[in-house]
């Protein structure tokens, strides 16, 4: 703005800079307005990750406990939500007025986010000491919210991680979720290079075969093998070289798929190590012909 220039009066000088100050005014408005769809956007991609985390067991922790607690978490909302308004309503009835903090419902609501957070704000100076009613809200506060319903949501939380811990535990097929990816990707390459059908055509053609000939679905016989013989009769795999080279591939990367596969149990360190000294044990005795330690009861 030219404030300088002869040619135009004041009040058209202040009527530019008014429509400048406004058209700056808008320019934030849409800025602000830009940054609010962008954040919303970003939480909407972070929820997007989230859920796509769920394409192996392993790395769909936290959605699997989400969707896991989702039930209680929402009973528990309506038990806190009803707590944390009743109190704020109290803490604005009796001492609002004294308080700023606690001025009107909403500030209320705002402090008590704060003291959830760790954030107490005391009274001090010439307001420090012992006042009934803010000492009987702040206990029952403290009792109610802190040390009761933070503990039910913890609860909730490491109850339903537990429980997804144990589906993941007793889950026979997945591994490493490296290896996993890694097998995804290399058995379309597997695939053209042995001649073998795609995987959708596999599970196609396996829930359609009859394996034991018995006409009922196998697809809830857990105890029911499949063999090379079968993938080849039924028209699954063509030729018993390529069958059998789909099953060493499989059983390769997850062993578990074996019908005589049996679980290892996790060893403690301390019998591992006991294990190992009763194998060299005996190797010292048939080659160098050393007496056997003795065993212990």
């Amino acid at each position: 703005l030219d404030w300088g220039n002869s040619n135009r009066t004041t009040e058209q000088k202040v009527d530019d800079f008014m429509n400048m100050v406004v058209g700056l005014n808008d320019k934030l408005g849409f800025e602000h307005q830009h940054r609010t769809y962008a954040v919303l956007v970003l939480l909407l991609f972070f929820i997007r990750v989230v859920v796509y985390m769920r394409v192996h067991p392993r790395i769909a922790v936290l959605y699997a406990t989400i969707i896991e607690m989702s039930a209680d978490f929402f009973h528990f909302c309506i038990l806190f939500i009803t707590l944390f308004c009743v109190l704020a309503f109290l803490a604005m009835w009796t001492f609002g007025d004294k308080v700023a903090d606690f001025g009107n419902f909403w500030t209320a609501c705002y402090t008590q986010f704060r003291m959830l957070v760790g954030e107490f704000q005391m009274p001090t100076g010439e307001n420090s000491g012992f006042d009934i009613t803010f000492g009987f809200y702040t206990i029952v506060y403290f009792v109610v919210v802190l040390s009761l319903l933070l503990n039910f949501f913890l609860a909730i939380v490491v109850d339903s991680y537990s429980n997804v811990k144990d589906a993941i535990v007793h889950c026979k097929v997945e591994n490493n979720v490296i290896w996993d990816v890694l097998a995804t990707f290399s058995f379309p390459v597997l695939a053209f290079i042995h001649g073998w059908p795609q995987r959708g055509t596999i599970l196609e053609k396996v829930l359609r075969a009859d394996i034991d000939q018995d006409f009922n679905n196998d697809e809830d016989q857990f105890d029911l093998p499949v063999r090379v013989e079968d993938m080849e009769k039924f028209g699954i795999i063509t030729g018993k070289d390529r069958a059998a080279l789909f099953f060493k591939h499989y059983h390769r990367i997850c062993p578990a798929l074996d019908f005589d596969h049996e679980d290892k149990d996790s060893t403690l360190e301390h019998t591992t190590i006991l294990r190992n000294q009763i194998a060299l044990d005996g190797i010292r005795h048939a080659v160098l012909g050393e007496a056997r330690l003795p065993k212990r009861g």
